[in-house]
């Protein structure tokens, strides 16, 4: 048999960008409303025209809210990295049953899941 000429195959098919879209986006809405915190704060201490009170409770909230969104996010992101672990354990497991079921044997235990 010959192999396939490479130069008469059709390139692959461009993939969208996931850095704002998709199922896990790159880049997240709280990222994305910290950022846009952390420039209202540098505008606050590069003199935005308000008086030293308001200063204080805009650059207090800002803080307060981006660290709020960034740990929610970093929770997210955990809980999805060990939700894509346990199928992934999950889709493992069905292979070997199946494996081993197709050659007489009994399945194999199911795999502990991390916690």
């Amino acid at each position: 048999m010959s192999s396939p000429d490479p130069g008469s195959m059709p390139p692959p098919a461009a993939q969208p960008s996931t850095i704002l879209t998709g199922r896990m986006p790159d880049l997240t809405a709280a990222q994305i409303v910290a950022v846009v915190g952390a420039v209202i704060t540098a505008a606050v201490a590069f003199g935005a025209n308000i008086s030293t009170e308001q200063q204080v409770a805009i650059v207090s909230l800002a803080g307060a809210l981006a660290a709020i969104l960034l740990a929610s996010d970093a929770h997210l992101r955990s809980r999805r990295g060990q939700a894509e672990a346990i199928k992934h354990l999950a889709d493992r497991h069905l292979e070997a049953t199946k494996a081993s079921l197709d050659v007489g044997q009994p399945p194999p235990s199911p795999p502990s899941v991390p916690r």
